[in-house]
């Protein structure tokens, strides 16, 4: 059986066309390929499209081959013993390194495809075996050792199963860094003493009371009649000036291309002050309107805290009969959270200056700040966050787990906070998983 760790990292990818990666094809590793897919069939199915998902194992190698692995030099005493702490943290007495492996096959209207945590390999028809990861390489282009070893293990799987034995072993064996579970927000700061991950500062009781005694989910404020740029500008200002951002010898425009994301649809080149230019960019029905310019499509002239998809802070107009608003919103919070201090700092901004708006997951971020959420923990490898949660089809009771943020536990470095951790987060059974 193969040594994860042993494998290189170069080794088996080549670069195509595309730029992306792939297995050398041979008839040999095609047979093997299908063998998997084949073999797969008789797994139980485990969710939408016949999916089928399992654990699988091998032996995690050694301390050796960690450093290998990692590139770390096993002549620097420092950093190889640093090296020998992570490794024993991270496996403990455990003797093998779990994965988890997903096939989708094409008898049910989808390419062939198998995935080892975020490694994928797929034949689309008589293309080549694709590889959309390097997450998981043999060593010399050996694509055959991750075929065969998939195999094995199937097989392993399959004995267990029809002696009712698979649950049970896996529920045992399976690290608790390969495990779903959820923490309090109460126990999860008590725990981590103030040595919070993912978090951008704390609010203020002042802060906070503002916030829970005056938002809902009504629309705050007296609506806009005409709309400009500039007065896009400076309700962003108002935003920035929430958030504590230095503003002194800015503009509001200024201070729109200092922080937004810069993408911003020709926003910056109107008339500041001509009501009619703003509602021509904006309308989507006119041929220079935002939404039917090609020019523009995909950008995000209201993201006014860049981040990146997941990241972002965005503040939307909303045009209605009698005058506008504006939408606070963090549209895609599933990587790291809500960004819930900086929603509350700015809400309570456009609260004090009257600025009309409506804010997105009020209630979740009310949750959050009297911590009556919880954090959600995920295998090691995933690392989408909260998507990890709401994207798969087993977590039924996802929304009365009031999961708000996520974290692995190898975020957490110090050993001893981390078997505090471990044991005091309701870790979900397997058959969750399964």
């Amino acid at each position: 059986m193969i040594k994860p760790y042993g494998f290189e990292i170069e080794d088996m990818h080549h670069e195509n066309s595309y730029g992306r990666g792939f297995f050398s094809i041979t008839k040999e590793n095609k047979a093997a390929f299908s063998k998997v897919i084949e073999l797969s069939k008789m797994l139980p199915d485990e969710s939408y499209n016949g999916r089928k998902y399992v654990y699988i194992r091998a032996p995690r190698g050694t301390v050796e081959d960690y450093c290998r692995y990692n590139g770390i030099d096993q002549d620097d005493q420092k950093l190889t013993s640093n090296a020998t702490e992570n490794f024993k943290r991270i496996y403990g007495e455990n003797e093998y390194v779990y994965f988890v492996l997903e096939i989708y096959n094409s008898d049910y209207g989808c390419s062939n495809t198998i995935i080892v945590n975020d490694c994928t390999m797929f034949i689309d028809g008589d293309d080549e075996i694709t590889a959309e990861s390097k997450e998981l390489e043999a060593p010399d282009g050996n694509d055959m050792q991750v075929l065969l070893w998939i195999t094995d293990e199937i097989l392993r799987i399959l004995k267990l199963m029809e002696r009712g034995e698979y649950a049970s072993e896996t529920e045992r064996l399976l690290p608790l860094r390969n495990r779903y579970g959820y923490i309090g927000r109460k126990e999860y700061e008590s725990i981590l003493d103030g040595k919070l991950i993912h978090r951008r500062g704390i609010l203020r009781d002042d802060e906070r009371d503002l916030f829970l005694m005056t938002m809902t989910n009504e629309l705050w404020g007296t609506l806009i009649r005409k709309m400009t740029a500039g007065k896009y500008y400076d309700i962003c200002a108002a935003a920035y000036r929430g958030l504590g951002i230095e503003m002194e010898g800015f503009s509001s425009k200024e201070l729109y291309m200092r922080y937004s994301d810069g993408d911003d649809a020709g926003l910056t080149q109107m008339d500041d002050d001509d009501p009619d230019e703003w509602n021509r960019w904006l309308s989507d029905d006119n041929p220079r309107g935002l939404y039917l310019n090609r020019k523009y499509r995909g950008s995000h002239p209201f993201e006014v805290l860049g981040g990146g998809h997941s990241m972002g802070i965005h503040i939307i107009p909303q045009k209605t009969d009698k005058g506008y608003y504006f939408f606070l919103t963090n549209p895609s919070p599933y990587l790291q959270g809500y960004r819930e201090i900086e929603m509350v700092r700015i809400s309570n901004e456009f609260i004090k200056e009257d600025i009309p708006f409506r804010l997105s997951d009020v209630n979740v971020i009310r949750r959050i700040i009297r911590k009556e959420d919880n954090i959600g923990i995920t295998p090691y490898f995933m690392n989408d966050g909260l998507n990890d949660w709401k994207g798969n089809e087993w977590k039924d009771n996802y929304e009365d787990m009031h999961i708000s943020e996520t974290i692995n536990l190898d975020e957490i470095k110090d050993t001893e906070v981390c078997r505090k951790f471990e044991s005091a987060v309701t870790w979900l059974p397997v058959e969750y998983l399964m």
